[in-house]
C-alpha cells in the first residue's frame, strides 16, 4: 500500500482528506448558522403566537353535559345531608369574592363537588355555567378556598368520599 494513499483517497490522499474534512466542517457550520437564525425567528414569533392563541381561547370553561354524571349524583336523602348542604353553601359564600356584576345580573351556576370524609375538597366541576367565565372561575375558587368543608354525613360516603351537586347563587 502506498504511504501517500490516505483513507482510500489515492496519491496525495492526506491533502484530499483534509480538503473534504474542511468542506464538511464548513457545511456543518453553515447548517448551524441557518438553524440558529431559524430558532431566533421562532423565538421572536412565539410570544405573539402565544398571545394570539390565548386570546382566541374562550374565557368560560366548556359546558359539560349534566346528564353524563346525573345518575351517579345522589339527591339530599336525609336531614343530615340537607344540613351539610346548607352549611357548605354558607361557607362557600363566605369565601366568594367574585365579580359584583354577578349579583346585579342574577348569575348562578351548578357544581359537582367531591369531598373526602374530613371535608377536604377533592374535585370541583361546573355542570351548568352561569354564562360568565369570570363568575364560574370565582365560584370554583371559593369552593376550593372553603376547604375543608363541614364533614359530610357518614351514611352518604362512598369509598371514603361524598359527591354532591350544589347551585351557587350569591343572592340566596
Amino acid at each position: 500500500m502506498d504511504e501517500t494513499a490516505f483513507l482510500g483517497f489515492g496519491p496525495l490522499g492526506y491533502g484530499r482528506a483534509l480538503l473534504c474534512a474542511g468542506l464538511l466542517h464548513a457545511a456543518v457550520a453553515l447548517l448551524v448558522i441557518a438553524l440558529s437564525a431559524r430558532v431566533e425567528r421562532l423565538q421572536a414569533f412565539a410570544p405573539a403566537a402565544l398571545t394570539a392563541r390565548l386570546a382566541a381561547e374562550p374565557s368560560e370553561p366548556p359546558k359539560k353535559d349534566p346528564s353524563v354524571k346525573a345518575a351517579a349524583v345522589r339527591k339530599p336523602a336525609s336531614a343530615a345531608d340537607e344540613k351539610f348542604r346548607q352549611a357548605t353553601g354558607r361557607k362557600v359564600l363566605q369565601h366568594w369574592s367574585g365579580p359584583t356584576s354577578g349579583l346585579s345580573q342574577g348569575l348562578s351556576c351548578d357544581l359537582l363537588v367531591t369531598v373526602l370524609a374530613d371535608g377536604t375538597v377533592e374535585e370541583v366541576e361546573i355542570t351548568r355555567s352561569s354564562g360568565s367565565g369570570e363568575f364560574d372561575r370565582s365560584v370554583v375558587k371559593a369552593v376550593r378556598a372553603a376547604s375543608p368543608l363541614p364533614p359530610p354525613p357518614a351514611a352518604e360516603l362512598r369509598d371514603g368520599a361524598y359527591e354532591f351537586e350544589m347551585t351557587f347563587d350569591p343572592t340566596r
